[in-house]
């Protein structure tokens, strides 16, 4: 099961998906802190998304997809996960389609 948390930054997908971390023990993959983190870490691909925040651009799909199949497959044992700001767009949801039928 994948469930997916939208609405607007400051709008309360964290919250809800710690509180459903806490009652359920699923994994949360928030793509805001996973961009946080890179850009932290001063990764590669952490550079180029600080390129595009900077100049206050969205991340490409591309980039937040790769990011968020990577940490996904981090959780194959698992068989839910909270996802908290992805997918955003119609492209992002047909990606995950992808990700979750190849997992």
């Amino acid at each position: 099961m994948i469930i997916i948390l939208v609405g607007a930054p400051g709008s309360g997908k964290g919250t809800v998906a710690e509180r459903i971390q806490n009652k359920y023990e699923f994994p949360i993959v928030s793509s805001g802190e996973i961009l946080r983190n890179e850009m932290k870490q001063e990764t590669a691909i952490g550079k180029q998304v600080l390129s595009y925040v900077s100049s206050g651009k969205l991340v490409p799909d591309r980039i937040i997809t790769a990011l968020i199949k990577q940490k996904i497959s981090k959780h194959q044992h698992k068989c839910s996960v909270v996802l908290d700001g992805y997918p955003r767009n119609l492209n992002q949801s047909l990606a995950l389609e992808d990700i979750t039928q190849t997992k």
